[in-house]
């Protein structure tokens, strides 16, 4: 899977935005490593190791202040919907 985001703030530097992903497809939301914004906010990469199923994506942005943003996704993997 390809993941394409595009994070921004009022007041801090994209780069400087902090962000986690998360893979809600078990009972706990488990984090997954992803990189940092570039200096355009921009975030890329890819992901091939999901089990089949129905997993809920989401990534949660902090800035320096504390303030917190999110937003979500959900996917099947493995099997036509």
């Amino acid at each position: 899977v390809m993941f394409v985001a595009k994070v921004e703030d009022d007041t801090d530097a994209a780069q400087t935005l902090e962000t986690h992903w998360y893979d809600e497809m078990y009972l706990e939301p488990e984090e997954f490593p992803a990189p940092a914004p570039d200096a355009n906010g921009e975030i890329r990469f890819t992901k091939s190791d999901f089990a089949d199923g129905i997993h809920t994506l989401t990534l949660e942005v902090f800035d320096d202040d504390g303030c917190r943003g999110e937003d979500k996704i959900v996917i099947n993997v493995g099997s036509e919907m």
